[in-house]
């Protein structure tokens, strides 16, 4: 049976007539809705010109600005930087210091969605930096050891350095007789340091340096097995813990930002020994 015909034969002749205007009515009315109503929109990406920074990136928190914009500040950057992966690539990443008083600035990997930072923690007469978290290693480096810093507190820094490589030596033999020299290891930074047994005690000890892989003057000794090495730079001595892969943070970028009068970040400014409060 058609529906037309089942609808006759239910329906009174005057309320047929009713409902089919009724149906005219709204079918007039939703196509009416229809072509007034918006298209629907495509989601994009945030533009650089969304966020103000390249890439989409957020701004640094305390500094207040674009990564590009805070690489400007870092003195000085490995030539070539350390090697990363194919899918990654670098910015800037910041981590504040004791109290606020401190930013340190530095080129840091970013694979994908992960960017590698470092966490502060403070000591009772330093300062370290160690993993919070690592774009290349994963959780494994979670707070893994990366740098050690100590103010110079001797009109010599190597003096400074001695001081803590003595401090930890756990043999009579290496807080008599090591000293601190370049390190001379290629692919470490040209002003790297290390401390060694000097000439005498190798002597004795019939120590070459040509003797492979060789440890000497403790945990912050020379340990030719690793990348781990000491660079004095804006009035601190650095000692970096680097394992033996690239790193995935620019070991030579570390800058370390102080706010000045005007309440701008600029980078520290090593003052004289004798003429600190």
């Amino acid at each position: 049976m058609a529906l037309g015909a089942g609808l006759n034969r239910r329906l009174p002749k005057g309320d047929m007539h009713l409902k089919i205007h009724l149906f005219l009515t709204a079918a007039a009315v939703a196509l009416a809705a229809a072509a007034c109503s918006p298209a629907p929109t495509k989601t994009e990406a945030p533009k650089a010109a969304e966020t103000g920074c390249a890439q989409g990136a957020a701004k640094l928190a305390t500094l207040g600005m674009c990564p590009e914009a805070a690489e400007a500040l870092l003195q000085g950057a490995s030539s070539p930087a350390p090697e990363l992966p194919a899918e990654c690539r670098w910015t800037v990443q910041e981590t504040v210091g004791a109290e606020g008083a401190e930013v340190f600035l530095y080129k840091a990997a970013a694979c994908g969605a992960v960017v590698t930072t470092l966490t502060h923690q403070q000591g009772a007469k330093s300062q370290s930096l160690v993993y919070g978290a690592s774009a290349v290693f994963g959780a494994d480096a979670k707070d893994r050891p990366a740098v050690m810093v100590l103010e110079v507190d001797t009109p010599d820094p190597r003096a400074t350095i001695l001081g803590q490589v003595v401090l930890v030596a756990e043999t009579e033999n290496e807080r008599r007789n090591c000293e601190v020299r370049p390190a001379g290891i290629e692919g470490w930074p040209a002003d790297a340091l290390v401390a060694d047994l000097n000439a005498a005690a190798k002597t004795r000890a019939k120590i070459k340096d040509s003797d492979g892989v060789r440890e000497a003057c403790g945990f912050y000794g020379l340990n030719t097995g690793e990348t781990s090495y000491w660079q004095v730079k804006q009035g601190n001595a650095l000692f970096f813990t680097l394992g033996q892969e690239s790193p995935d943070f620019d070991p030579n970028s570390l800058t370390v930002l102080t706010k000045g009068a005007d309440g701008k970040w600029a980078p520290k400014t090593a003052e004289p020994v004798g003429e600190r409060n």
